[in-house]
């Protein structure tokens, strides 16, 4: 089966989300928070630690930070929605990612997002990334009601681009979300190794280097004929 689409996770794939982190962190404590010097990168550890890669929600983060680190100005209501409002300001992509996608999508394939996570803060990151315009379609969780390793959101992607799942090359770092998921979709399925996730054994493929990727996906079309 020819290879004609290519999807994307979001965080730690197109988005450098570690990098970006940290940065916004060590704006929003010695700028935002005016926190002492000393103070400002055990702030950065803590949230990091507390944030456990995306997967608790920022309310639940400001709100044990707040007793922590005294931030008796704000409130951690007020301290989420900020986050919400000015995180895409230091969002950075993964190395080489957008040169490839570009690349891709000059030789004609059809391109995709899934995305676990909240809307519009997800598609606001994406277009901070002036990245928006490359995708014919880009789904979030929570816009469309089912995350990731669901396949039904896989499946939705395909629609979206008319194609089928075997057409499909899926690329993400997350073994079980996207892997996993991406594998009981159908789809041939790219892992990109992070700090966090260095390893997946299921993947089709392995790309360590985003300069690589456009030669993996026509290699897959190969593969899976």
């Amino acid at each position: 089966m020819t290879i004609s689409a290519v999807l994307f996770d979001l965080d730690e794939t197109i988005l450098d989300r570690s990098r970006s982190l940290e940065l916004f962190l060590t704006w929003e404590a010695a700028e935002y928070l005016n926190l002492p010097l000393e103070e400002c990168e055990r702030y950065i550890e803590r949230f990091i630690d507390l944030d456990d890669n995306g997967q608790r929600s920022k309310s639940e983060v400001y709100s044990l930070l707040w007793n922590e680190f005294g931030l008796y100005e704000h409130t951690a209501e007020d301290l989420a929605a900020h986050y919400d409002d000015t995180f895409n300001r230091f969002c950075c992509e993964k190395r080489h990612i957008l040169d490839a996608i570009s690349l891709l999508r000059s030789k004609g394939y059809k391109l995709g997002v899934i995305s676990n996570g909240r809307s519009p803060f997800q598609e606001n990151n994406l277009a901070a990334l002036n990245a928006t315009e490359l995708f014919d379609t880009v789904l979030v969780s929570e816009a469309v009601g089912v995350r990731k390793p669901d396949p039904a959101i896989f499946h939705l992607a395909c629609t979206k681009l008319d194609v089928t799942a075997d057409q499909c090359v899926f690329v993400g770092d997350n073994p079980e979300a996207d892997i996993a998921g991406a594998n009981n979709a159908g789809m041939f399925s790219v892992f990109v190794p992070t700090r966090k996730y260095p390893a997946c054994a299921h993947a089709n493929k392995v790309c360590r280097d985003m300069r690589d990727l456009p030669g993996v996906v026509i290699d897959a079309s190969s593969e899976t004929s």
